[in-house]
């Protein structure tokens, strides 16, 4: 065998190396699509469910909000303690926390969508 098909022949077994090796570690970084899909069903469907309370709990707060829990119940405390900017709607129901749900949702929508606390109007915009 001369040196020619010797180099071509291990460039060819380096190229299947490297092609398995590439392989293999993409497999674990990338998730089969089927699994994404359930996951997002499943989201949705608790997403759903939520969103058909009038009240929700700690937990379905955090999904909703896309926070931790904990989170949730930090901001619970500073409204509380009333040293909350935003103070968040929450009622206690003989020590359990819960939320009205379209307060809640209201609370999250972006300022400059919500209407004005004081005079149930709008907000103005600064002229430029």
């Amino acid at each position: 065998m001369s040196d020619h098909e010797l180099a071509t022949l291990l460039g060819e077994r380096m190229k299947v190396i490297a092609r398995n090796v590439f392989q293999e570690v993409a497999r674990d970084y990338i998730v089969p699509p089927g699994e994404t899909d359930g996951e997002a069903a499943k989201l949705r469907g608790q997403l759903t469910l939520i969103k058909a309370k009038e009240h929700v709990t700690i937990k379905e707060a955090a999904l909703l909000l896309s926070c931790s829990e904990s989170h949730v119940r930090k901001l619970v405390v500073l409204t509380r303690n009333g040293k909350s900017r935003r103070p968040l709607p929450f009622v206690d129901m003989e020590g359990v926390t819960v939320f009205p749900l379209r307060d809640l949702l209201d609370w999250a929508s972006p300022i400059s969508l919500r209407q004005d606390n004081t005079s149930g109007t709008a907000p103005r915009k600064e002229a430029a």
